[in-house]
């Protein structure tokens, strides 16, 4: 498990890692929208698409992603933290992983498979 840990680090650098691994740490629908997210790489998602995939509410995927005024800190939302993007397309906001979100769930898929 050190290892894999260890991995994420690499990744990573100081603070940041620290600050992705406490976000990921606090909340399963962070953890699922990135394992969800890298089972579609490179394609996108939209946000009732992920939250019916996942098991959890559009307001709770919508908070995990961008981060809300209650319950999700917005410094702590996987698109502050660089892990996930979006475009929109004919109204719809597309979320997909960026490069550093990739690497980061593939870390993140290895540990819950151990």
């Amino acid at each position: 498990m050190r290892m894999r840990i260890t991995k994420l680090l690499d990744i990573l650098e100081g603070k940041e890692a620290t600050i992705v691994i406490r976000a990921l740490k606090r909340s399963r629908i962070r953890r699922d929208v990135l394992i969800y997210l890298l089972g579609i790489y490179p394609e996108g998602s939209y946000l009732a698409e992920i939250a019916k995939k996942i098991d959890a509410t559009p307001s709770n995927v919508i908070g995990a992603i961008r981060g809300t005024k209650g319950r999700y800190d917005k410094a702590l939302s996987l698109f502050s933290l660089g892990l996930v993007d979006y475009n929109e397309v004919e109204g719809y906001n597309y979320y997909r992983l960026t490069d550093k979100g990739k690497e980061v769930a593939r870390v993140l898929k290895n540990l819950e498979e151990f």
